[in-house]
């Protein structure tokens, strides 16, 4: 791709799993448990292409794009129940705010360092929420069991944790955390466990659609 053609630059590449020259992107999707499909995309333009940097009014972080995509799902009156999302979006202070400003449901990643301002003495980081709740199949604790059932027709069992942690619902399965502050009236623990299992989607969609237009 060079240098020389927009809004190619050196940038994490999920694709390589590492550093180098290519295209970044932001996209939505649709899904469900059964199907899903692609329903915009959008280049990220890294900052060294605009006069001012990041300072220039025109640039846009990918949270801010991303955010743009789910206010045009909004605007389409698209019929969808709880915006999803990764540990990339989840974490962004500006991004969470929008869907709960939208009054959409949303359930996003979080990572073990996500952190908040707290009292001294209480819990301040994800991290710390899940030392304060250990789990252990012989000792749950306040861990409950829920069936996680694939299109496929396999089932597997997921341990997950409704823990109320500073200003956040933090949820967890053994291997990753997510937040739901605003979810659905009707969505109950096992609800948001498959709601956050649908994010699996949102990486395979990028993949197919970024092969398709040549950016891979």
């Amino acid at each position: 791709m060079g240098t020389k053609t927009a809004p190619v630059g050196r940038q994490y590449l999920g694709s390589i799993g590492k550093v180098d020259n290519g295209v970044v992107s932001v996209h939505s999707l649709w899904a469900d448990e059964r199907r899903y499909y692609p329903l915009e995309v959008e280049p990220y333009t890294p900052a060294h292409w605009f006069e001012k940097g990041r300072q220039d009014p025109a640039f846009r972080t990918k949270p801010a794009i991303a955010l743009e995509l789910v206010v045009n799902a909004v605007q389409s009156e698209l019929l969808f129940r709880t915006v999803v999302a990764d540990s990339g979006y989840g974490d962004h202070l500006g991004f969470a705010e929008g869907p709960e400003e939208l009054e959409l449901g949303y359930v996003s990643a979080l990572k073990l360092s996500h952190s908040w301002w707290h009292p001294v003495g209480q819990v301040g980081s994800v991290g710390e929420a899940l030392q304060i709740y250990p789990w252990s199949a012989e000792v749950p604790g306040g861990w409950q069991k829920i069936a996680r059932r694939f299109r496929d027709g396999h089932q597997e069992t997921w341990w997950a944790l409704d823990a109320a942690t500073g200003p956040l619902l933090a949820c967890k399965r053994p291997s990753a955390w997510w937040s739901s502050p605003t979810p659905p009236a009707d969505a109950d623990l096992e609800d948001v466990v498959w709601l956050n299992g649908l994010r699996i989607w949102v990486e395979q969609s990028y993949k197919q659609v970024k092969q398709s237009l040549g950016w891979d």
